[in-house]
């Protein structure tokens, strides 16, 4: 992945163009960074419905969403 000139804050949604785009592709995405349960940290590119699709399953099913701790939230 190309050397990035900023820092991507875990969780922090940031659009970004898509800079080859093709015929029917998006003109941006979501860039975030997420930590796979392994501890390995990605980027991820998604699109604004796929967030829409997660927001929906997240309120759909609140007993599996876990509250962070605030100093968690404070940190970050």
């Amino acid at each position: 992945m190309a050397r990035r000139s900023w820092k991507v804050r875990m969780g922090k949604l940031i659009r970004v163009p898509n800079k080859a785009r093709r015929a029917g592709a998006n003109e941006s995405y979501l860039l975030t960074k997420v930590q796979l349960p392994g501890g390995k940290e990605n980027y991820v590119l998604l699109t604004d419905h796929q967030i829409k699709v997660a927001i929906n399953r997240a309120g759909k099913n609140p007993e599996d969403v876990i509250e962070t701790v605030r100093l968690m939230d404070l940190v970050d």
